[in-house]
């Protein structure tokens, strides 16, 4: 009888400490967990990042290269790099390419460190492998900017080289130091150049034009936590397999991120990984269709204002102006945004702000802004400015 206790006894204090055990290592795998996303968060904070590359090129002669916002006086340098020659300036017609070619669609296979991305997975960052333009050595043929298709994990990658090189305004810095002019450092040390799009959406109001902003979430790869311009979006193929869109590339990208960003359309933000006989169903939704129904009726005018390297990962952006001019559409909009994972959980999912005014001065005046959010934002004004009183109608 007593060894019979004794046995039972075994048994419960053997199951109680398998579950001791069980849960304190579940206590320290959640503690490593959270000390490994506050570290990573502390490292990679973009506000500092940003004043650092702009204090290197400063030391070295070279903040004539960065941009300064002309629409606010003694506005402080951005880090990006422009293309001062505007090269691929003006309006777009939705239908063609123009101004980027795509040379195939077969994917380039491009080298990353799966280490780092199961790092930034653990720091709690959502990402994916997936398709991604990138710019070759020597792009720009006759104002025509040819791309090819990449991993997205080799942005990741190239990302984080750069980001090591901004922690510390001192030290080797074999990117940063090659940047002599927008021109050169696509030819040369930005290899690859992935592709991005930072576009301004500006909006028709009773009272005059507004912006759409957004402060970006915890999770996202780059410029966490700060203001942006949206849709923002890494530039990807518009075709599938034979099939184009009836969209150009920078038409149908924009096109899918407004549904993607504004609309939570969760299989949108996942297409190049279903399979599915046109590129344009991300449109079938009833919002998507909507938004085409505005393009299709000419009530949308997309215009791009400029290019611009953005030094706090290396990405080529195009900065986009979307303006729509049905107040009616911006009325039925405001009913539907949700906003998606990309955003800040906390406040609106997404902000209307008046394009001239004290929000948007403070924002180009502060390191509150995504850097290419800042050179699209203002270019955006510049153009907005020169269209006159007539395109608010």
């Amino acid at each position: 009888m007593r060894d019979a206790i004794l046995l039972i006894v075994g048994v419960v204090v053997g199951i109680l400490g398998d579950e001791v055990y069980g849960a304190l290592k579940a206590r320290l795998r959640s503690f490593r967990n959270r000390r490994s996303a506050t570290q990573f968060d502390r490292s990679t904070d973009p506000a500092i990042h940003a004043e650092n590359i702009c204090q290197i090129l400063d030391a070295s002669g070279r903040a004539h290269l960065l941009y300064r916002p002309a629409t606010i006086q003694d506005g402080p340098l951005v880090p990006v790099m422009p293309d001062r020659d505007d090269i691929l300036v003006g309006p777009l017609d939705p239908t063609s390419d123009m101004p980027v070619r795509l040379e195939s669609l077969e994917r380039d296979e491009l080298p990353y460190s799966a280490s780092l991305v199961r790092k930034m997975r653990q720091g709690g960052l959502n990402i994916w492998d997936g398709a991604i333009c990138y710019a070759p050595a020597a792009p720009f043929t006759d104002s025509v900017l040819s791309v090819r298709v990449c991993n997205y994990f080799a942005y990741v990658d190239f990302g984080n080289r750069l980001l090591n090189e901004s922690r510390t305004t001192t030290g080797k810095k074999p990117i940063l130091a090659a940047l002599t002019d927008f021109q050169t450092a696509l030819g040369g040390s930005l290899k690859p150049a992935l592709m991005a799009v930072a576009t301004t959406c500006v909006f028709d109001d009773a009272d005059g034009h507004v912006v759409a902003l957004h402060r970006r979430s915890g999770e996202v790869v780059n410029a966490r936590n700060l203001v942006s311009v949206i849709p923002s979006f890494a530039l990807e193929p518009s075709r599938t397999g034979s099939e184009r869109s009836r969209y150009g590339i920078l038409t149908y990208n924009l096109l899918k991120g407004i549904v993607e960003e504004f609309f939570d359309e969760e299989d949108v933000a996942h297409a190049g990984d279903q399979l599915r006989p046109s590129p344009d169903w991300v449109f079938r939704s009833q919002d998507g269709r909507k938004l085409i129904d505005e393009l299709d009726a000419g009530r949308v005018a997309i215009t791009c204002t400029g290019a611009s390297i953005e030094l706090s990962d290396g990405t080529l952006q195009i900065a986009l102006l979307a303006h729509f001019s049905s107040a009616d559409y911006l009325r039925e909009l405001k009913l539907s945004i949700k906003g998606n994972w990309e955003g800040s959980p906390v406040g609106p999912p997404i902000e209307f702000v008046p394009l001239e005014g004290d929000r948007i001065d403070k924002l180009l005046a502060s390191r509150e802004l995504v850097p290419m959010s800042a050179y699209s934002l203002d270019r955006a004004r510049q153009a907005m400015r020169k269209t006159g009183p007539a395109a608010a109608g």
